[in-house]
């Protein structure tokens, strides 16, 4: 197996210098010093600024030292923090840094950097996208030869091998107790899709600036008006602006009505329904409407948010422990629910959404539970659902695996996490919309 020797990684400083110097970053060095004293240069790409560098630290942010593997297939944990040599060669930790499981990934970056969130690693890759001309694989070739360049992710393999070939980067987003998520490069195809991985294998760590201006939400009172004339608060996240009220809307924004229906269902004509069947639920929880209606519904310069900029805002919340329930990324469903309207839970947990809902809504998002219209496979007619008990919000992503489906995000009064998944796009959900983003030059 071949290493990088120091004659050629200061070739590969070079190389990387040389290449900034056209391209869309600022190179900042000796931007962050970590615990043990071990100083960082970073990159300023896009509105993000990274490290420069992997990991190399054997303490936390707290100065507790990690544990130390060998072997990544003997002495990892899910539980412990444990840090390892790429290659099982400490003459490596010069340039690739160490690998950590995620226990350890998850508390090693420095004070005012954080371990990226997957909406994070989406953002950077998709701005190195927008400066090349390729598409497909070939896009994916170029965007890991920027990342090998000037991002400098050299192929520091993972504990289980591929030193040489790939590199593997943690973020912040767990699956569950057992697995997080993670961005690989294949040096010889490109960036491979976020994909989950056991919590006990040692990746590379690669942190990112915390912005500190977008870490607290922000409330924009009577910040738009729909068609006819509703007019509805807002709340910036993150570097989102989103309705904080369902919309209730009865023209769509090209001022053709939206028919009222009770029990008829309809894929091709739009419809809005009256959550819990009742007219008076509306001025607090919104119309429901089928896919079609919850198209056009949101006011100009605002649009029914895609399935990608629901995960930016609920990768955006795990990633700020004042949004999480005890320290885990999964429990986020509290900080986006209203504080009324829900039915208690009978779970005893109190990280659940319908129990003490006074804790709910850190964000401002004020998720109400409109409950949904929903149509029973091989039926024509449906019927109002959980109302008071769920909030189902559509997506403007068709599911291209499931026929005439859409992806939702559901937020239930008996559980603490957020769900993604598919409904036909017959049924009728909330809309919630996001405003849309200024064109910069």
């Amino acid at each position: 197996m071949k290493k990088i020797a120091i004659t050629q990684y200061i070739a590969l400083l070079l190389l990387c210098y040389i290449q900034m110097a056209s391209a869309q970053t600022t190179f900042i060095p000796n931007a962050v010093t970590d615990i043990d004293g071990n100083t960082y240069n970073a990159l300023k790409i896009g509105e993000q600024v990274w490290m420069a560098e992997n990991m190399r630290a054997i303490h936390d942010r707290n100065g507790q030292e990690f544990l130390f593997g060998n072997d990544g297939k003997k002495d990892t944990s899910i539980y412990k923090p444990y840090c390892y040599y790429p290659d099982h060669d400490s003459n490596n930790i010069f340039v690739h840094g160490y690998l950590y499981n995620w226990p350890a990934a998850d508390k090693v970056c420095p004070l005012g950097w954080h371990l990226p969130a997957e909406y994070e690693w989406t953002q950077l890759l998709d701005f190195i996208g927008q400066r090349s001309n390729y598409t497909g694989v070939e896009r994916e070739k170029k965007i890991a030869a920027v990342l090998s360049s000037e991002f400098r992710a050299f192929p520091s393999g993972s504990s289980y091998g591929s030193f040489g070939d790939e590199s593997y980067f943690w973020t912040a987003i767990t699956h569950d107790y057992r697995e997080a998520y993670a961005r690989g490069i294949y040096f010889n195809y490109g960036v491979l899709p976020h994909r989950k991985y056991v919590k006990a294998s040692g990746f590379s760590v690669r942190c990112i600036r915390d912005k500190e201006a977008t870490t607290q939400s922000i409330f924009i009172p009577n910040a738009v008006t729909d068609i006819d004339g509703n007019i509805y608060n807002a709340v910036q996240i993150g570097d989102q602006v989103w309705m904080a009220e369902n919309m209730k809307a009865i023209h769509d924004r090209d001022k053709k009505e939206i028919a009222l229906e009770k029990h008829r269902a309809s894929l091709n004509t739009p419809y809005r329904y009256y959550p819990g069947y009742d007219q008076q639920n509306v001025s607090q929880y919104g119309y429901l409407y089928n896919w079609k209606a919850a198209l056009k519904i949101c006011p100009s310069g605002w649009h029914l948010p895609t399935d990608e900029e629901w995960t930016q805002l609920t990768d955006f919340i795990s990633s700020h422990e004042q949004y999480i329930c005890d320290g885990d990324k999964t429990m986020i469903a509290k900080a986006l629910s209203s504080q009324d309207g829900w039915t208690s839970s009978k779970d005893n947990s109190n990280h659940v959404v319908g129990n003490e809902p006074e804790k709910n809504n850190a964000t401002g998002f004020s998720a109400l539970p409109a409950g949904m219209f929903g149509v029973f496979e091989g039926m024509i007619e449906g019927y109002s659902l959980f109302f008071r008990g769920c909030a189902y919000f559509w997506s403007a992503s068709e599911d291209i695996h499931h026929y005439n489906g859409a992806y939702y995000r559901e937020l239930a009064g008996n559980l603490a996490s957020v769900t993604r998944n598919t409904f036909a796009k017959i049924d009728g959900l909330s809309v919630r919309c996001i405003r849309d983003k200024e064109d910069k030059e």
